[in-house]
């Protein structure tokens, strides 16, 4: 990928001749923002000579350099300010086109400020004013996944199967995250990693509890001597710290000592990883990892991970849903109600088919 040049890192302007092309104003989260590669992928397909610039927040940044079809990045500050600046490295860069992925009202002003000519995004938010084309996604059985509706927007609503993400870490990484693991795993044989994910950046009502992560974790280093390895940002380092210790001897804890680059990594070599609904499910998903993935209240064929062969948990007698409300105790209790069995059989079942 061609490297962004040092006035995106500072949040400023770049000139129309290092930019030009298609501006995609990019998703704040990092399971959206997977979703959303396909889109990307089908831009390039179609047009190799299309430069594509990402406008994301900052966080979001090391995900799209890890990606081949990103030519630059711009990042998206917070506050009014952030929008002001980004606006006006949009009209710097004299984009061609803007393709609106987020729903927000913030993600349509940007490109309309920044004077971008065609303007493209999904209706709502009171912004479709600001959009010159209002794309409604064409969403029907076999086409339900969140992915399609970044598809629609690029004008590909003929794909039915997405293609791969296409995120590759950078082989230095690689490297150093192999050496890392060998120094705190020491000599493994035949054992198989795993990478466990306790957390959820939503909330509980997407937390499988912590004990059952303990004891299907046991499980896997009983039967097979598996290693594990625990996984997660830095809000969740005590649960990630809580995990491991209950798991055993056959645990590591990575949990916040990792970069986003170094955290794929670290899954790119395990043989499964067992994850809540979240952005570490579809990130182990995208270099090429299948998962077990617990869902409660939220609805997998919304926003499963991309992907074959991954295994899906889902909580048995609710209503799921795409939007879930924080705090709720049947959120909770859906999670609680998966059980540690039905978990470990579906990782065992990767794992046989893995060795």
């Amino acid at each position: 990928m061609t490297a962004s040049p040092e006035s995106a890192l500072d949040g400023q302007n770049e000139s129309a001749e290092i930019l030009g092309g298609t501006l995609i104003c990019g998703t704040n989260w990092l399971g959206d923002s997977i979703m959303s590669a396909p889109a990307l992928r089908m831009l390039k397909r179609r047009d190799p000579s299309c430069r594509v610039t990402l406008l994301v927040k900052p966080g979001m940044r090391s995900l799209w350099e890890m990606h081949p079809d990103v030519d630059a990045i711009i990042e998206l500050n917070g506050g009014l300010l952030g929008a002001v600046a980004a606006a006006r490295a949009a009209r710097d860069g004299a984009f061609e086109r803007a393709f609106v992925f987020p729903h927000s009202f913030r993600s349509a002003l940007v490109p309309f400020l920044g004077g971008v000519g065609d303007r493209i995004g999904m209706p709502g938010h009171s912004r479709d004013w600001m959009l010159t084309r209002v794309v409604t996604p064409s969403l029907h059985e076999g086409r339900m996944h969140q992915a399609f509706e970044y598809l629609d927007v690029v004008g590909a609503g003929e794909i039915t199967e997405p293609p791969a993400p296409g995120f590759i870490v950078p082989a230095p990484v690689m490297s150093a995250t192999r050496e890392r693991l060998k120094t705190k795993l020491g000599a493994v044989g035949d054992a198989p990693l795993v990478a466990i994910t306790p957390g959820a950046a939503f909330g509980q009502e997407k937390r499988w509890p912590r004990r059952s992560f303990q004891e299907v974790g046991r499980a896997l280093t009983r039967d097979l001597d598996a290693r594990i390895v625990v996984l997660g940002s830095e809000a969740e380092r005590d649960i990630a710290a809580a995990v491991a210790t209950g798991i055993g001897d056959n645990a590591i804890n990575l949990c916040g000592e990792t970069t986003l680059a170094e955290l794929a990594a670290v899954l790119s070599q395990c043989a499964v990883a067992i994850c809540n609904d979240s952005g570490g499910a579809h990130l182990a998903a995208a270099v090429g990892i299948r998962a077990v993935v617990l869902y409660g209240i939220t609805d997998p064929t919304r926003t499963c991970p991309l992907g074959s062969g991954h295994e899906l948990i889902i909580a048995e007698g609710i209503d799921h849903s795409r939007d879930i409300e924080r705090g709720t105790a049947a959120g909770m209790q859906a999670m609680r109600s998966i059980l540690v069995k039905t978990v470990h059989e579906a990782a065992m079942r990767i794992l046989q088919d893995h060795r």
